[in-house]
C-alpha cells in the first residue's frame, strides 16, 4: 500500500478551525501509521463487508496539488463502532453499497 500522506509529518491545517467531526479526524491521524498493514490493496482478501459490521463513519483522503483537480481519493472506515482505533481502507463502491451519507462539515 502506498503512504496515506505524501509528507512524513502528515497534513497541516490551512485555516485551523475546530469542527464537529474533529475528534474523528484526530483518531484517524493517530491510527494512520498502522495503515500500511491494514490495507487490502483493492483485493478481496480480508475485504470488509460494511453492512455486516458497526462502521459508523468514513474518512475520505483526497490528493490534490496546488488547488488543481483531485488526483486520487481513498476511503477509510471505522471498524470499532466509532472509537477510531481500527480503520480499514475500502473502495468508493463499498461506501455506495453500504449507503454511507456525506455530512456537511
Amino acid at each position: 500500500m502506498t503512504a496515506v500522506f505524501c509528507c512524513p509529518s502528515g497534513p497541516k491545517p490551512y485555516r485551523p478551525q475546530i469542527l464537529s467531526h474533529e475528534p474523528k479526524f484526530e483518531a484517524f491521524l493517530r491510527w494512520m501509521p498502522a495503515a500500511q498493514e491494514a490495507s487490502t490493496d483493492g483485493t478481496t482478501e480480508g475485504k470488509r463487508i460494511l453492512s455486516d459490521d458497526s462502521s459508523t463513519y468514513a474518512v475520505q483522503v483526497v490528493r490534490q496539488v496546488n488547488y488543481g483537480p483531485p488526483e486520487s481519493k481513498r476511503y477509510f472506515v471505522s471498524g470499532d463502532g466509532g472509537r477510531g482505533t481500527n480503520l480499514y481502507e475500502i473502495t468508493e463502491g463499498d461506501l455506495i453499497e453500504a449507503n454511507f451519507e456525506k455530512p456537511n462539515a
